[in-house]
């Protein structure tokens, strides 16, 4: 099995909205550095990633929920989308923040046909076994990480 992160995008969170393409033409980046200055949102980018492929996002209180909102805004939202492709497949977490409730809501999409006949939303739990396993918040540490 192979997973790649092909992109993430983020809107109205306390990094700068961007969108990060990681696909060089039809073929995922094997090795990907991402060098940013410092106070723009290195280590915010990575805590989404890592929230998103584990789902640890459900366990965030209130106030650390609140906390990804942008310093100053008072937007009432702000969301983070992480694409991976899986094999030949494509697996699309959502993190949905509404900061003035405190909640994100946060689900998988993925578009296994054999997995999931409407290609839709799903929970995690509800992935397949040979995804779910690399989704472990010790895996994902592994090669999601500070350099």
């Amino acid at each position: 099995m192979n997973i790649y992160i092909i992109s993430w995008e983020c809107k109205g969170l306390r990094c700068p909205d961007m969108k990060i393409d990681l696909m060089s033409g039809e073929t995922p980046a094997d090795v990907a550095l991402i060098q940013m200055p410092n106070g723009t949102g290195k280590t915010t980018i990575l805590n989404l990633i890592r929230a998103a492929l584990t789902g640890k996002v459900s366990q965030w209180t209130k106030e650390d929920i609140k906390s990804y909102r942008r310093h100053g805004d008072n937007h009432p939202q702000g969301s983070f989308i992480l694409n991976l492709q899986v094999d030949d497949e494509l697996l699309t977490f959502k993190l949905m923040f509404n900061f003035e409730e405190g909640i994100v809501d946060s689900r998988p999409s993925y578009s296994d046909s054999e997995f999931d006949k409407s290609g839709g939303i799903t929970d995690y739990d509800k992935l397949p076994i040979n995804i779910r396993r690399f989704l472990d918040p010790k895996f994902v540490r592994l090669f999601i990480f500070d350099g």
